[in-house]
């Protein structure tokens, strides 16, 4: 295991480092809080041992700014303080320590606290595999789900694409055998002067019956069909790559209103109808996030939303920025709402209302755990028989990923 610690004071850092190796790990000394983070960024270091006071960037100024931001994995950090007064602790806590150690260390004590990191880490290495695999279950189901509408969606197009094209092969069989006729007339001209009356009846007769005009006119038509129909298909399976598709690694800029636009086109294969949604979208600035992972938690929560209507029910789907830290994508649906007793648990995963094998219960809680990885979080309004309010909060500066948060999400029960 890759170890930074983090000790301005040399005697106590070399210290710290020996018995560090003597257990088998790798360690990597840093003078100050800067150093450490430097370091941070270049090795694969899953434990920080940092002091509370050094020079240029502190120990908790350090915790904190690990703690906000992106990251690929968590970093353990335990805090080395000669502080023992409650308060203080509990800033070292807030900033964002797991543990703390007091100076002077006892190397026993240094190690049981390590182990008891490593434990930590293994815990949060699978609680993220089972987290991955409960998204991958959850987007399978849903492609279950979206199979038989996007099967309609397909086969509409693709019907009249296979009419137009063998219609499009008579007429070609057609205009081969008139142009064919047309010109054996058209030498009979060259040839026989005296006959040229005749002859020219007789090739307007048969532009007539071969009904070219017509032909001409609906070759057009049919190419411009295929055409669009091409493009439905083109759009339907892009939406789909874009659905299945593990998403970039880092992070990037992307519109929010384009997010919103994909999860409302699949929502649309999904129920196999034009979805009744009214949008008010503010231009907003291209915001740092994961464009697939966003468009799934749009997703989810539009199909969670549509499943609350009624015949006569709709979306109402709103985007703007709160304030200067934050944007909001609003989603409200005019449905039965939510139950006061169900609304605390509608992130928790496996939670379903519906009948057994109608729902994988994962829907939200891949939404709301997708949009707490972006470093935002969701509030829920809702009063039975009114309708419910899903409110997405993210930072606009961009991706925040905070691992280490497993606070429950916002819920209100105050009316939309």
């Amino acid at each position: 295991m890759d170890i930074i610690v983090a000790e301005d004071h040399p005697v106590s850092a070399k210290l710290l480092e020996k018995i560090l190796i003597r257990a088998g790990h790798r360690v990597h000394l840093a003078a100050d809080g800067e150093e450490a983070w430097d370091i941070l960024q270049k090795k694969e270091a899953r434990i920080l041992l940092t002091d509370w006071m050094m020079p240029r960037l502190d120990g908790l100024r350090l915790c904190r700014r690990v703690r906000e931001t992106p990251s690929t994995s968590y970093v353990y950090i335990i805090l080395l303080t000669a502080r023992d007064a409650t308060e203080d602790l509990l800033s070292g806590f807030e900033a964002g320590a797991d543990d703390y150690i007091a100076k002077p260390v006892n190397p026993d004590e240094l190690m049981a606290r390590i182990r008891v990191g490593l434990r930590h880490l293994s815990m949060e290495d699978r609680h993220e595999k089972t987290l991955r695999q409960l998204m991958n279950t959850e987007k399978m189901a849903s492609l279950g789900h979206l199979a038989a509408g996007m099967a309609h969606e397909i086969n509409n197009p693709l019907s009249f694409l296979a009419s137009n094209i063998r219609t499009l092969g008579k007429y070609t069989k057609e205009v081969q055998t008139f142009f064919t006729e047309y010109q054996g007339l058209a030498k009979e001209i060259e040839v026989k002067d005296t006959k040229t009356e005749h002859i020219l009846q007789r090739m307007h007769a048969l532009e007539a019956s071969a009904e070219i005009a017509y032909i001409l006119e609906d070759l057009t038509a049919l190419v411009g069909e295929s055409g669009e129909g091409i493009e439905r298909i083109k759009k339907i399976v892009e939406d789909m790559r874009i659905f299945t598709h593990p998403g970039s690694q880092t992070p990037q800029l992307t519109d929010v209103r384009q997010c919103l636009s994909e999860s409302l086109a699949l929502a649309e294969k999904k129920f196999g109808k034009p979805l009744p949604v009214k949008k008010d979208l503010a231009e907003l600035p291209l915001l740092s996030c994961y464009p697939g992972q966003l468009t799934q938690a749009l997703f989810n929560i539009c199909i969670n939303g549509m499943q609350a209507l009624d015949e006569k029910g709709e979306l109402h789907i709103q985007s703007f920025r709160s304030d200067d830290h934050h944007i909001v994508i609003q989603i409200r649906d005019t449905g039965h709402g939510i139950a006061p007793e169900i609304l605390p648990k509608i992130f928790d995963p496996f939670f379903t209302t519906k009948p057994a094998g109608k729902g994988t219960g994962l829907g939200l809680h891949v939404a709301y755990t997708l949009i707490q990885q972006h470093g935002g979080h969701i509030e829920v309004n809702s009063e039975p028989n009114k309708g419910s309010t899903f409110r997405i909060h993210l930072p606009a500066d961009g991706v925040k990923i905070q691992k280490n948060s497993q606070s429950s999400p916002q819920k209100s029960q105050d009316g939309p």
